[in-house]
């Protein structure tokens, strides 16, 4: 079972002053993308890119998402899925009990 780590939503602006629609995009459609080197624009920033059902490459700014994630995180941007967490604490744990029953047995 694979878990989901981050939900992104685009953030799309209605024409009735201080309302927003937010459409949810499939999170393994989108890649996300920290612009470094200022390629796209003139200041370094994250850009998603969703990749709808008919294929076609979508860049969105990172203003334009509504990027929701887990807590625990290796890069600062991509959430870990909750379950891989979990399963690198048991694995832990077994590893100390083995390791504890090897010098007391």
């Amino acid at each position: 079972m694979q878990g989901k780590s981050s939900s992104f939503d685009h953030k799309r602006h209605k024409q009735i002053p201080n309302k927003t629609q937010l459409l949810p995009l499939d999170a393994d459609k989108v890649e996300v993308w920290y612009d470094d080197a200022a390629i796209f624009t003139r200041r370094a920033r994250l850009w998603y890119i969703y990749t709808s059902p008919q294929g076609k490459k979508v860049r969105f700014a990172d203003d334009e998402i509504l990027h929701l994630r887990s807590s625990m995180s290796f890069d600062g941007i991509l959430g870990v899925p909750v379950c891989e967490t979990l399963s690198g604490n048991i694995d832990s744990m077994l590893e100390a009990q083995r390791a504890q029953n090897d010098i007391y047995i």
